[in-house]
């Protein structure tokens, strides 16, 4: 179980609305190995894990990297940190890897299996699970010196898995797997859903509150330990990899070709990294500052700013607006309160910055107008840019399906 549970928040480049860029840093990985997963104990303490064997490691917070040489020349695909010494990797042909001395070596655990692992996760310095390939399930008793097979209600692939509270463990897969246990993983049920999307990522926060991401840019939340699940309003169609959160409301999901998701009590936005095209394959916050991110061709990045780079309101002392019904179908209303008699661009865009439609070019009067806006586009987020001569107000929409 990870000591830190906390996300950070993206980057943002949209030239239909006026933003203030977020520093991000491409950092010197060493290596050109897909980078599958990363972790932090601490602000200096940090290991990345990927393809070949690649383990690298930090010790100053990002500003090296250290190649860890192993035997193990699989693809490595999870990592925890169990404690300030204790390491888990999870990776293909069933191996599972352990340091006790903070990754500078690591001894490969016995797993009784040859199936691709795609996650692990521990709850104490003891109990520990591991899921991959052909709904794989293994639980350790006994801090990795024995792994036991589970008995498992799915042949899908299992990608991630995380304990929850009590006795609680949650696991999701491919073709919309969603498992849980109850008693700590001994036994297993299926958890039924709408989606037969692949399943990607999965938090727990606060224990009972639980967020799943997956493909075409799907995500679940439940704050029942999946009682009861809801859909997040579709913002991108790009599938999402892992989704982590330091507090229910405050996650981000990071996907393919640079795709980040940002939630803040809903999904907030969708982007892609400047110059990113690699897939982002997994995220890790410090504080509200510092993050990371790892992705493919040893793509390591760091921002020191919590990647919040996007300024709604430049001016808003002459204009103000606000959109009604927000999540909108189709149709949704534009309410807008001038200061003074002004020309008036109305323009909406993608959440990519793309000029979608001009809704009005025109000189208005002073005064409130009520103006109807269709949205004939996917579902997904969009903006509502309003301009005038000397001010920008911008305004998201958020479109879902009928």
């Amino acid at each position: 179980m990870k000591i830190y549970k906390i996300i950070f928040s993206s980057l943002l480049i949209l030239s239909c609305i006026s933003n203030a860029h977020a520093q991000w840093e491409l950092l010197n990985s060493g290596t050109n190995k897909n980078l599958s997963a990363i972790d932090f104990f601490n602000p200096l303490r940090g290991i990345a894990v990927g393809d070949s064997g690649t383990i690298l490691k930090t010790n100053n917070g990002g500003n090296s990297w250290t190649q860890v040489s192993i035997s193990v020349k699989k693809y490595l695909r999870d990592v925890v940190y169990q404690n300030t010494n204790t390491l888990y990797i999870a990776g293909d042909g069933g191996n599972i890897l352990k340091s006790n001395n903070g990754g500078t070596s690591w001894t490969i655990q016995t797993s009784n299996s040859t199936a691709p692992l795609s996650s692990i996760d521990f709850l104490n310095d003891t109990l520990g699970i591991a899921v991959g390939g052909n709904g794989t399930i293994l639980r350790t008793h006994d801090a990795g010196i024995t792994w036991t097979k589970i008995s498992s209600p799915t042949i899908f692939i299992l990608n991630k898995v995380r304990f929850g509270d009590k006795n609680y463990v949650y696991a999701v897969g491919s073709n919309g797997t969603i498992l849980r246990s109850k008693n700590t993983g001994l036994t297993w049920d299926i958890i039924s859903n709408s989606s037969s999307a692949s399943l990607n990522g999965l938090e727990i926060i606060h224990d009972s509150c639980v967020y799943i991401s997956g493909g075409n840019g799907l995500v679940l939340k439940s704050t029942d330990r999946l009682n009861h699940m809801v859909a997040l309003p579709q913002i991108t169609n790009n599938w999402l990899k892992n989704i982590h959160c330091f507090d229910e409301g405050k996650c981000l999901a990071a996907g393919i070709t640079g795709t980040l998701i940002k939630a803040w009590g809903d999904m907030d936005w969708s982007t892609n990294l400047q110059g990113v095209y690699e897939d982002v394959e997994d995220a890790f916050i410090i504080n509200k500052d510092t993050a990371f991110l790892c992705g493919k061709q040893g793509l390591l990045m760091r921002t020191y700013d919590g990647g919040i780079g996007i300024q709604e309101h430049l001016v808003a002392d002459e204009i103000s607006a606000e959109i009604s019904p927000n999540p909108l179908q189709n149709q949704t209303t534009l309410r807008l309160h001038l200061e003074k008699e002004q020309d008036i661009l109305i323009d909406i865009c993608t959440s990519q910055g793309q000029k979608i439609e001009s809704i009005i070019h025109a000189k208005m009067s002073q005064g409130d107008h009520q103006i109807p806006i269709a949205i004939n586009q996917m579902p997904g987020l969009f903006f509502i840019r309003i301009q005038s001569n000397t001010q920008n107000y911008t305004l998201k929409a958020i479109k879902i399906a009928e």
